[in-house]
């Protein structure tokens, strides 16, 4: 089980390093703390890489987003800085971020947030009867500081054996010990020194900070792989480094960490599960038609004033040659992404058809008009189906100046030209030549 947390610091096109990193690193789960990008942007990432991940139910844990490819992850507590999730009903991952120094020192309040989810944890490992336990996520303390050190805080020591007493008494009173394996990331023996760099004013300033760890019960150590455990500082997207080997503000101010747990998951490819498969054909038909017969309304809609069409098509739609923005812009980007991958064409499908195809409007009484609304390209297999929107219709469906879209089923294709076809934008324009093939009428009245 292969464990990721990254703390995105609110960007809103994280979402390609994000699946860039799972590929990378083979993630089972992954969790962000000052997640503010788009959840079904990412969601149709993982699906075009075909990523089984699934976002887990984080209740009002603020700007946390957990995604997993474990069909049995079950919700547990929930607060403001922590969600509890539990895996194949054995082991218990707390995901954390607790509250920053950002407005002044908040070490005390961090210190009782950090009692609560020890008791909260100790609580639910009863109901689950199971003390394999994680926490991971962002402490926002060093784990030299209180907080994280403290009998009664995470009590995460930098050494720790199944051997050990599990407990260290303090006065009368025993606590149980946690192992914090991130100790050993501190000074230059290795790089990064830390998975956050902040550079200010102050006399006591370590400058590299590890804010960014994962502690863990003493009960699951002999599942623990030591050797995963790393800071990220790339992936095959990007160099997540600026040009001083900090994070790079711009993608993120945090570096990732991945750390991994031995455990029993079967993979298909070692044993297929011949249950999962059915043969119900639900996509019947494929995309043309099923956007045919949507078109067909427009012209019973419009008493036949404007005629929805869709005819195959010869020309370009990976590249084109013409300047600026919009749909040229997306298709040249396409083709770039094509030449860097071009290894690739040796393969998956050999071979394969393609069918392309235009979709438009015409007028009625308007000979030489046409209004291009999309282009539809699939191979041998219907689905998934690439459409290529024109950019008023893109920003209708998704709100976003996005072109190229990967439509996974029948159904998402259908709710796709439901949601253009009787969006505002559109609506209006067939009104707008509805107005206009009117007024043709009329001249040839007079």
């Amino acid at each position: 089980m292969r464990i990721m947390f990254w703390n995105t610091h609110r960007n809103k096109t994280i979402n390609e390093y994000i699946v860039s990193l799972v590929m990378d690193y083979d993630i089972d789960i992954f969790i962000m703390a000052e997640y503010n990008a788009d959840e079904i942007e990412l969601d149709r990432l993982l699906k075009k890489y075909y990523l089984k991940h699934s976002a887990c139910f984080t209740g009002g844990c603020n700007g946390m987003s957990i995604w997993s490819n474990y069909e049995n992850m079950k919700s547990g507590p929930h607060d403001t800085h922590y969600s509890i999730q539990v895996v194949n009903d054995k082991y218990i991952l707390c995901c954390v971020h607790l509250i920053s120094d950002a407005y002044g020192d908040m070490s005390d309040e961090r210190h009782k947030n950090m009692r609560e989810i020890v008791y909260e944890i100790q609580q639910f490992e009863k109901e689950v009867i199971s003390k394999n336990t994680i926490i991971i996520g962002d402490f926002n303390e060093a784990p030299y500081d209180k907080g994280c050190l403290s009998a009664d805080g995470f009590h995460g020591l930098p050494a720790l054996t199944i051997k050990d007493r599990p407990n260290r008494k303090v006065g009368s009173t025993e606590y149980r010990k946690f192992y914090n394996p991130m100790w050993n990331f501190m000074g230059d023996f290795s790089y990064p020194p830390g998975t956050y760099y902040l550079n200010r004013s102050k006399l006591y300033l370590p400058m590299w900070y590890i804010v960014d760890q994962v502690v863990l019960s003493q009960d699951i150590l002999p599942l623990f792989k030591k050797e995963s455990l790393k800071i990220i500082t790339s992936c095959s997207y990007s160099d997540l480094r600026d040009k001083n080997d900090h994070p790079d503000k711009k993608i993120s101010d945090h570096f990732p960490i991945v750390c991994e747990i031995k455990d029993k998951k079967i993979y298909w490819r070692y044993r297929m599960n011949k249950e999962k498969f059915t043969f119900e054909l639900i996509d019947k038909y494929t995309p043309d038609i099923v956007i045919k017969n949507l078109l067909e309304e427009i012209e019973r809609d419009t008493k036949g004033y404007v005629i929805g069409n869709i005819d195959r098509y010869d020309g370009p739609i990976d590249f084109y040659t013409k300047r600026g923005g919009g749909l040229a812009a997306v298709l040249g980007t396409m083709q770039q992404m094509s030449e860097m991958a071009a290894i690739q064409q040796d393969l998956g499908e050999q071979d394969p058809e393609q069918h392309k195809f235009e979709v438009f409007l015409t007028v009625k009484g308007l000979e030489h008009y046409k209004y291009r609304m999309m282009f539809v390209d699939y191979g041998t297999i219907s689905y998934p189906v690439t459409i290529i929107l024109n950019e008023d219709l893109a920003v209708a469906y998704s709100g976003r100046r996005k072109d190229v879209f990967t439509i996974e089923s029948m159904k998402q294709l259908e709710e796709m030209m439901d949601t253009i076809l009787n969006s505002d934008m559109m609506l209006s324009f067939i009104q707008s030549l509805i107005n206009e093939s009117l007024r043709q009428e009329m001249k040839e009245i007079s």
